[in-house]
């Protein structure tokens, strides 16, 4: 069976590097640098902006199938923990005048200090179908998950085509008139497109079991392995 991490959170960055922090850290003052220098705070250089899931397993192995989809991040840091709280997120976010932490990006874990070692997800054009999608099929059906996606295919396709309008005002009007036509008429589709299919009871059933199993089985972005070292 394979092992659950403790804790999934979801994370981003725009500034091409996330950070581990002890949630307490930022009120101690100084910068993220400042915290790493004093043993609460990791930073992982990500080379780009990015965001996805990420697993944090606690004194216990990182499964087989993550390790096979992962390779090392950097080398093993230490983190010491002493608000029961760890965080995970872009570097921007730690922010000593705005220490709370989204909810997302928060895990709990007993204070002490632990090794941290980071695995992070190689590029999955090589990995293939993740096993998620098979088992989505199963449970759901695959004619019901090409129904769905199909619908969200198509409302896309549609609604990016709007923007085609554009070209075809210019022939009947001026630029800044129909620079500002088409751009409400391509922010204006969305939710209408979302109120119809909503009103759809079986696009409407399949999203609830789809979006669901789709998050929790979707590969991790960086697979996080915390082995403490001593208790605080």
């Amino acid at each position: 069976m394979t092992a659950k991490p403790q804790t999934r959170l979801e994370v981003s960055t725009d500034a091409g590097s996330l950070a581990i922090w002890d949630a307490a850290a930022p009120a101690s003052g100084g910068t993220l640098e400042d915290a790493a220098r004093r043993g609460q705070a990791c930073i992982l250089r990500m080379e780009g902006d990015c965001g996805g899931a990420v697993d944090v397993f606690v004194d216990q192995p990182v499964p087989a199938d993550v390790l096979a989809d992962t390779s090392p991040l950097g080398e093993e840091q230490t983190i010491a923990i002493r608000s029961g709280e760890m965080v995970v997120d872009g570097i921007e976010y730690f922010d000593p005048k705005q220490p709370q932490a989204n909810a997302n990006t928060i895990c709990g874990l007993p204070n002490g200090t632990y090794r941290v070692a980071v695995r992070r997800l190689r590029d999955e054009d090589e990995l293939g179908e993740p096993l998620s999608e098979k088992e989505l099929r199963t449970v759901v059906g695959a004619a019901n998950v090409e129904y769905y996606d199909r619908i969200n295919r198509n409302g896309m396709l549609i609604g990016l085509s709007t923007l085609l309008l554009l070209p075809l005002l210019l022939f009947v009007t001026r630029w800044y008139v129909a620079a500002p036509m088409t751009l409400v008429v391509f922010l204006g589709y969305f939710p209408v497109m979302h109120w119809v299919i909503y009103r759809n009871p079986r696009y409407r059933a399949l999203h609830e079991q789809v979006q669901v199993l789709r998050y929790g089985n979707e590969r991790p972005l960086l697979a996080i392995q915390l082995s403490r070292v001593h208790a605080a």
